[in-house]
């Protein structure tokens, strides 16, 4: 962390403010994706925390039996050797953070996929996080276009001079004060005309915030909220969002069916989420003759 601090401390503004907005957006999508589900029953030397950011990280890991501790660990883990006929590793490796490392194989070991992609959805969050701290970074400046429409010149003598009443604006003071010496004559003021177009780049970016959603598996409107969503759309985007939860979710259960098989456990899996009772049980999208659209309170943005 002291690192990030120093490497933030030595960026100008602009670089400071970018770097954050991304990290801002970033986590925000890790921590969606790291408390999606909810295992239960693991061991006690199972950290259900670092299971989730390892399968976001290394999008697999490995359950094995640590002849130290006794008990199960699940750790990432990287393929060794061939392949079989359905490109499934014979033998991979677990290792941990400290340096640990326990060679396994098939028939000591269970491999739990994030997704059947078999790949790590951690680049994806990063395309997320870039999209979207580019477009707020993006409205930050038409914001501040707003305040300061104008190029202020004159001589190099007068540069901190203008410095300063750039900075006395930026920071709101009602009343820029100056040295009765300063000719304002050699002062040029030219505007700019910086239309205003936040708004529609945060229609944009709730657009793709909503596409991230989705993609995790969180339920969301994606939609305007001054939209009315009919019912044929909240169920078209109903159903991607449970489909890509549940990409997600089956491969975690079925790691969980072949660990209980291999040691004789009873873990499982779930969504950990208000939805899961209407994922399970289905949604009602009945709607009246008199009411083929959805309100914005059902579907807040």
């Amino acid at each position: 962390m002291s690192d990030i601090i120093n490497e933030e401390m030595c960026m100008h503004s602009y670089e400071l403010d970018n770097f954050s907005t991304f990290v801002y957006y970033f986590m925000r999508l890790r921590s969606l994706a790291t408390t999606m589900f909810k295992w239960e029953n693991l061991p006690d030397t199972v950290n259900p925390i670092f299971l989730e950011q390892s399968l976001l990280l290394y999008g697999l890991v490995g359950f094995a039996k640590d002849d130290v501790l006794g008990d199960l660990i699940a750790l990432p883990a990287v393929m060794n050797g061939k392949l079989n006929i359905y490109g499934y590793p014979n033998n991979w490796r677990l290792f941990g953070m400290n340096g640990y490392n326990l060679p396994v194989d098939e028939k000591n070991s269970v491999i739990v996929w994030d997704n059947y992609n078999r790949s790590p959805i951690f680049r994806d969050l990063l395309m997320f996080a870039k999209r979207l701290a580019t477009i707020e970074r993006t409205i930050d400046v038409n914001v501040e276009g707003q305040k300061t429409p104008y190029i202020l010149s004159g001589d190099k003598s007068q540069i901190n001079t203008l410095k300063q009443i750039y900075k006395d604006i930026s920071n709101n003071k009602p009343v820029v004060l100056t040295d009765k010496s300063l000719n304002l004559q050699q002062i040029t003021c030219t505007p700019t005309v910086t239309p205003f177009v936040a708004g529609e780049l945060q229609i944009i970016k709730r657009n793709i915030w909503n596409e991230a959603m989705t993609f995790l598996g969180v339920d969301n409107a994606n939609s305007e909220k001054r939209e009315r969503l009919v019912t044929d759309e909240a169920q078209g985007n109903r159903g991607a969002v449970f489909n890509h939860r549940y990409a997600r979710l089956k491969p975690r259960q079925e790691g969980a069916e072949l660990i209980n098989k291999m040691f004789g456990t009873d873990i499982t899996v779930r969504i950990n989420s208000d939805w899961e009772k209407e994922v399970e049980y289905g949604y009602d999208f009945t709607v009246s003759e008199t009411e083929s659209e959805l309100s914005d309170e059902q579907f807040p943005v």
